[in-house]
């Protein structure tokens, strides 16, 4: 079971990496109980995504525990999960089972390239029962260009020119089932059960059962100083700006409570929430826009968004891993959930995203793969990031 320390510099300040390729049954019963500060991974969603052996459905209830043990008391676990039915319930049913806490809102990201999965039934048809379709234009998507050294993708599609068709069937635009396609997927927000009477008495314990909430706040104002507070953390993350609808945001509010009414419209003088009279936003995503926030926080970032150059850094081709999240969403997951110098955790380590994000925030990082090629990416990506800084 290969273990790995990236750099000599990391060992040297204190910032240990730790990196494991292996089943993470066996690898978390190594990690000391209640030794991790923060969970935050993005593990299979049980759909078979892109007929992956590895995201079948299986019982993940027996890693969840081992995951609990190592974790400190009313310390918090982020978790990717799929909004859909079948997988979402599951996830929640698994850690609760687990021993987790689970009473906590959810978050909710949303982006605008995914891409859909639906099965048109209109053009199986017509390939089973040999009718000729016509073809209207070439796919914007098509993937002629691409082959498996420069894409994720590994179907029938690369390298070939794909053509939008029409056909005479009247089932011409119906799909199989109910696949629209994905634009959110859901952030499990789950906690280690406090092992004091209060939370008060958990965070001065142990400085947990806490998130940084103000750490977390969107910048509202582009132009405004970086002291200025923000909105407060919504339950929806925004890539992409997919909120755009043309119309400007409202100037905001004052909250209404029992000893100020409203703000200085009711002779109080509590805190004034929304874009404000002099507010640059021009839509409804600032309001929760991640892509903001990492702008403002993350300045090792060159572009927001998960692009070919954030994929692949470090690597020789492109990145074999199918699934990779934005090195700013695990960021604000990281940076909501712990402080520098605390231990994060991530046994479903993939690429490696969740190691660089946790690194380039000064946190200590255990990770852990199961695949070897995974393993090896993860490994030239975090490197690579690291370098950078070294």
């Amino acid at each position: 079971m290969p273990k790995t320390n990236l750099s000599k510099k990391a060992r040297r300040e204190g910032n240990l990496v730790e990196l494991y390729c292996g089943d993470c049954l066996d690898v978390l019963g190594r990690i000391p109980a209640k030794s991790v500060d923060l969970f935050c991974s993005d593990p299979p969603y049980l759909l078979g995504i892109l007929g992956k052996e590895w995201d079948r459905g299986q019982d993940f209830t027996p890693i969840w525990r081992k995951v609990l043990r190592t974790m400190k008391p009313g310390a918090f676990a982020y978790i990717m999960t799929s909004p859909r039915q079948d997988s979402f319930p599951k996830r929640i049913e698994e850690l609760t089972e687990a021993g987790f806490k689970t009473a906590f809102y959810p978050f909710y990201w949303t982006y605008a390239n995914g891409f859909p999965k639906a099965h048109s039934v209109a053009k199986a048809l017509d390939k089973k029962e040999g009718r000729e379709r016509k073809v209207v234009c070439r796919n914007p998507n098509s993937r002629e260009n691409c082959t498996k050294d420069n894409t994720i993708f590994r179907s029938g599609t690369v390298g070939k020119t794909d053509y939008i068709t029409v056909g005479d069937s009247p089932l011409e635009g119906s799909y199989a089932g109910s696949q629209p396609k994905p634009a959110v997927e859901v952030i499990v927000v789950a906690m280690k059960p406090l092992n004091e009477r209060t939370y008060e008495a958990q965070a001065k314990a142990n400085g947990h059962g806490i998130t940084w909430m103000d750490d977390c706040r969107i910048p509202y104002d582009a132009e405004a100083p970086a002291s200025q507070r923000g909105r407060f953390p919504a339950t929806l993350l925004v890539s992409d700006n997919i909120l755009d609808n043309g119309r400007k945001p409202g100037q905001g509010h004052w909250p209404k409570t029992k000893s100020t009414g409203f703000g200085k419209y009711g002779g109080g003088k509590s805190e004034y929430h929304g874009t404000g009279p002099k507010s640059t936003a021009e839509n409804y995503s600032s309001y929760f826009s991640l892509d903001a926030w990492a702008e403002r926080n993350l300045p090792f970032l060159i572009v927001p968004k998960p692009s070919k150059r954030e994929k692949k850094l470090g690597l020789d081709g492109a990145n074999p891993h199918c699934t990779i999240k934005p090195i700013q969403l695990m960021s604000y997951l990281i940076t909501m959930g712990s402080r520098p110098g605390d231990v994060v955790l991530d046994c479903f380590l993939g690429s490696g995203t969740t190691g660089i994000a946790a690194r380039r925030l000064g946190r200590r990082f255990i990770g852990i793969e199961i695949d070897p090629g995974y393993f090896q990416a993860a490994k030239k990506r975090m490197d690579a990031w690291m370098r950078q800084i070294a």
